[in-house]
């Protein structure tokens, strides 16, 4: 798992002279204003359930945690898109993040592909398979950097740099491919809609007590820095 995190934290020091060559100050304060907006959704995208699993004692309890979490994972995502469509008006979006006003139509994407990396990282420690950490985190630095350089010599823009996020959320699932298929399956087939309401309550503490903390802890520093983006 270290090592993979060091490859992937070499790859992405080494890469990035080509992508400051590409984009201008501008496009990386796009990127920078998406990523705090996004945060807010990718921060309780799971509603904490990622570390509820870890908690499980049993196959039984960990399956039951892991299909609430994926239902809290696609319910996120749809009040992402919930969003989008308030925020869509010029009336309701705020002046300060006018400049990634056109690119908000990626956050359901950001938000379910994070949602479900965060919740199945959680999967891949319960199960002990380690090596699959630095796997995704290398897989996870390759896509976004591919991706940024490819749509950064096509001066893309800050499109460029926001696609390159998205494919890297994407990307950074492939290791965990064949577990989560598999794993979503054999949850799916032996875990009903009542089982997963009453794990919802059973495990209430997660989503009612540690994600309002999170988000608090989030707009502490996230807000500021929205902020004092429209003025400098």
């Amino acid at each position: 798992m270290g090592g993979g995190t060091l490859i992937a934290q070499g790859l992405a020091f080494l890469l990035m002279p080509l992508i400051t060559r590409y984009y201008c100050p501008s496009d990386f304060g796009v990127l920078q204003n998406f990523q705090y907006i996004a945060i807010f959704f990718i921060s309780i995208s799971s509603l904490k359930f990622d570390i509820a699993i870890l908690t499980s004692k049993n196959e039984y309890a960990y399956r039951r945690i892991l299909a609430t979490g994926i239902v809290s994972v696609v319910f996120i995502t749809l009040l992402s898109v919930s969003f989008i469509v308030l925020m869509s008006s010029y009336q309701y979006f705020p002046l300060f993040l006018s400049n990634v006003k056109e690119y908000i139509g990626l956050l359901p994407l950001i938000t379910g592909f994070s949602g479900f990396f965060v919740l199945f990282n959680s999967v891949i420690i319960f199960k002990k398979r380690f090596k699959k950490l630095g796997e995704s985190k290398i897989s996870q630095v390759a896509g976004v950097m591919s991706t940024q350089i490819s749509l950064g010599f096509l001066s893309f823009g800050a499109v460029g740099l926001l696609l390159g996020e998205v494919v890297g959320k994407i990307t950074a699932l492939f290791p965990y491919f064949n577990l989560i298929i598999h794993e979503i399956k054999s949850t799916l087939n032996v875990i009903s809609v009542r089982e997963i309401k009453d794990t919802f309550f059973e495990y209430k503490k997660f989503p009612l007590i540690t994600t309002p903390g999170s988000l608090i802890n989030i707009a502490g520093y996230a807000i500021p820095i929205l902020l004092f983006g429209n003025f400098y």
